[in-house]
């Protein structure tokens, strides 16, 4: 996750310094990951709902619900694949880490 204050600051640096060519997708990431457990917790903070969890479901178990919604099931089973980045990479054994290593700066 990153800060929207941080993603500004890039983006004025780079129009600023016009270092860049047509168009192109940069990924910046916040200083370091985080549990969803962890943006959890912020998240409860800020809404003042001390007892909001994070749970994990298990693909299958999203994806047969999803069905029962009516979504098509070759969507429903697409889920767990349009997770940013590997899906290895976001778990963490008991939730899933989201964001990264990297500062906002770095190319």
């Amino acid at each position: 996750m990153i800060a929207t204050r941080d993603i500004g600051a890039y983006a004025a640096e780079r129009l600023l310094k016009l270092d860049f060519n047509g168009k192109r997708t940069q990924e910046l990431q916040g200083e370091r990951d985080l549990t969803l457990h962890e943006v959890v917790v912020v998240i409860a903070k800020g809404l003042r709902k001390p007892d909001l969890r994070y749970v994990q479901f298990p693909y299958d178990q999203v994806e047969k619900v999803l069905g029962q919604m009516g979504a098509p099931a070759k969507n429903s089973g697409q889920l767990h694949r349009n997770v940013p980045g590997d899906q290895q990479r976001h778990r963490d054994g008991d939730g899933a880490a989201i964001g990264g290593k990297h500062n906002a700066h770095h190319d």
